[in-house]
């Protein structure tokens, strides 16, 4: 193998070790995933930027919205958008 062409191919190794590195960081932000309707609800499933899962409740005639924070403790209702309880479900 040449000089030149071990060059390329390790400059080739870098660049896509540092386009997967971005990708990944990219993926770190809270992702809502709708998991459908169920009577007068919609469920949503979140996931946090550390891999831990939340689930966010919005009901239809209301504007409450709940989540089940992280540590599965009560749940906590509010006024609020379905992105903004899952960020607080993650602690974001």
């Amino acid at each position: 193998m040449t000089f030149s062409k071990f060059l390329r191919i390790n400059l080739a190794v870098l660049i896509l070790t540092a386009a997967t590195g971005l990708s990944a960081a990219e993926n770190r932000s809270v992702r809502v995933i709708d998991a459908g309707p169920d009577g007068d609800e919609r469920y949503y499933s979140v996931y946090c930027p550390d891999g831990s899962r939340a689930a966010v409740v919005k009901r239809e005639d209301k504007t409450t919205v709940c989540t089940t924070p992280r540590d599965e403790s009560k749940d906590v209702c509010k006024n609020w958008s379905v992105d903004e309880a899952a960020r607080a479900a993650c602690g974001v």
